[in-house]
């Protein structure tokens, strides 16, 4: 026997057993002694460790020798059991025999009780050895569906049985007599040759996996086990797991499709247990949430979903079913505090045995404000419909009107009156057409001189022509604003001026921004929530738009506006919060 022989000695007196794992180890290199002083510690160890044999005292508190050797024989009716006791009896023989002890050994003085002791458990390891083997050749024979053979020493087929042949393309007859290399590529008879066949030699036996030769030159996958009998043969079993290796092979690459989608998905993906604690996150999730892994692992999904407690998860969650998958809107806060609108897809699944859900989150945030644009833009457009629709009608009738009295009468003033319907039409178009393609939204910002925007507003406006004054107080300075816009709000606003019959326009600094105040008949307070409605107006010329379009102008620059009563009786629109522009003399 070449393989160590594993001891384990159990004996309540600890100085005998060290004395006794001292004379074994001594007596026989191959000896490795483990030592107990309770049948209860021998059973740990016989849990934790491979025993080839057992030696016991008989007299142990709590547990005595006969009762552990029942204990042992629970677990293997094989083990070899020697009872090595200082107070044995016949009768304690007797009921050791009959429990299933292996040996029986009286303690007495001297040492020559330890070479007893060692030649008892070297036999009886080497039968149960050579009966486990033997048992192990008759299990390989009779396993009909596994290909078994067994090579003689000089490494020769001497059996094959039929399973082994059919799968390498022989008769059994074929393979007996040959070497077993005639199965096998050249490269893989090295690597054999090397290192599997060495380490049947030394350890006894080898498991894994080669390539089979076919006989028609075709190659397999094969689980491979190899076990060198005690008479120096081989014992080989095989079984073709090709297709099992092909399913491998496609796990493997599902597995890896899946971690990459895992990973690289532009959603939000983790997965939690069925109490709400959160297992795994993507990479994806860890942005969105502005956290590490490490820091939402382990965290419960009601810490980050602001609309969810434990009792309301349990209670969404106990009724879904397996593969089901349902969906809910919430919102979730990041570990900073702030949130966001969420979509939320839950999938219950059955990883082997315990339940898991599979969470598919989207942040929604920009999916909203798409909405809420969409929603503003349908407004417009049914604000230009209505507008088309109604507003033209009566410049449009106006001047269909005038058409007829001029071809009767050639009078020119029926012509100038054409011309003013028409030119109205073209401002409600305009200010229709605003509203619906550009509505809230502004360009660049960029400096204005307030002074110089309104003076060339009023020129454009032709408010010097009609007799009007402008009143600009000193130090309006300069704001941010996107210049067309502006440009649009302060035409519109001097427009709607000079079209209420005022003589003086006023525009004054506030701290922080401006007012434009006029001297005409100013706006009823029981109005003032109307005037900045679109289609609202109280001229006949009026488009009902240009004020609408002051507000929304002012909005997109997030400016407030607001109407007053001014100094002079009439109307002043007064814009706070304008970002006023840094001056020359701050600028780096």
């Amino acid at each position: 026997m070449s393989h160590p022989i594993r001891v384990l000695h159990v004996d309540d007196d600890p100085s005998i057993g060290d004395l006794t794992a001292d004379f074994l180890e001594r007596i026989d290199s191959r000896f490795q002694v483990e030592t107990a002083t309770s049948a209860e510690e021998g059973l740990d160890r016989l849990s934790e460790i491979d025993i080839d044999c057992v030696v016991s005292d008989y007299d142990m508190p709590v547990i005595d020798g006969i009762e552990f050797l029942k204990q042992v024989r629970e677990r293997d009716a094989e083990l070899p059991f020697i009872l090595f006791t200082g107070k044995g009896s016949e009768e304690v023989a007797s009921e050791a025999i009959s429990a299933g002890v292996s040996d029986y050994l009286q303690k007495n003085p001297g040492t020559e009780q330890y070479e007893l002791l060692a030649n008892r458990i070297r036999n009886n390891v080497e039968r149960t050895r050579a009966k486990r083997e033997q048992q192990r050749h008759l299990n390989a024979i009779e396993t009909a569906r596994e290909g078994i053979s067994i090579l003689s020493e000089d490494e020769r087929f001497v059996y094959v049985n039929e399973a082994y042949a059919d799968i390498y393309g022989y008769d059994p007859a074929e393979l007996e007599g040959e070497h077993w290399s005639l199965l096998y590529r050249n490269g893989d008879i090295d690597w054999i040759e090397s290192e599997v066949l060495p380490t049947v030699y030394e350890e006894g036996s080898w498991q894994g996996e080669t390539i089979g030769l076919r006989a028609d030159g075709s190659t397999f996958t094969e689980a491979h086990t190899l076990s060198k009998t005690e008479q120096g043969d081989i014992v080989c079993t095989i079984r073709d797991v090709t297709d099992r290796k092909e399913r491998e092979r496609q796990l493997e690459r599902k597995t890896a499709r899946l971690e990459v989608l895992f990973e690289q998905s532009p959603d939000m993906i983790n997965i939690h247990d069925a109490e709400g604690t959160i297992l795994e996150v993507n990479q994806r999730f860890c942005e969105s949430m502005g956290a590490t892994e490490d820091e939402l692992v382990g965290k419960n999904v009601w810490e980050i979903d602001v609309n969810l407690d434990r009792d309301g998860l349990m209670d969404l969650l106990s009724g879904t079913d397996i593969t089901e998958m349902f969906h809910v809107d919430t919102t979730f806060r990041r570990l900073d505090g702030s949130t966001f609108p969420a979509e939320v897809h839950v999938r219950r699944l059955d990883l082997q045995g315990r339940d898991r859900f599979l969470v598919i989150t989207r942040d929604v945030s920009e999916h909203k404000a798409q909405k809420r644009e969409i929603k503003r833009q349908n407004e417009r457009l049914e604000a230009f419909a209505s507008t088309v629709s109604h507003d033209l009608k009566t410049p449009l009738a106006t001047a269909q009107g005038y058409v007829e009295l001029a071809r009767e009468s050639d009078t020119p003033e029926h012509l100038d009156r054409i011309e003013r319907s028409l030119e109205r039409m073209e401002r409600i178009v305009g200010d229709v057409l605003w509203l619906a393609r550009e509505g809230r939204e502004i360009g660049s910002l960029e400096q204005i001189e307030l002074e110089a925007a309104i003076d060339d507003a009023w020129e454009i406006v032709g408010g010097a022509e009609r007799s009007m004054v402008l009143e600009i107080d000193d130090g309006l300075g300069s704001i941010e604003a996107d210049a067309d816009r502006f440009r649009q709000l302060l035409e519109n606003l001097l427009s709607n001026a000079i079209e209420h019959g005022g003589t003086t326009v006023r525009v004054v600094a506030l701290s922080d921004g401006f007012a434009i105040a006029d001297d005409g008949p100013g706006v009823a307070e029981t109005n003032r929530d109307r005037v900045f409605d679109r289609g609202y107006s109280t001229s006949e010329d009026g488009t009902g738009i240009g004020l609408a379009v002051v507000r929304e102008i002012a909005d997109a620059h997030g400016w407030d506006v607001c109407i007053t009563d001014s100094t002079d009786g009439g109307a002043r629109f007064e814009f706070t919060g304008v970002v006023e522009a840094p001056s020359a003399a701050s600028s780096p």
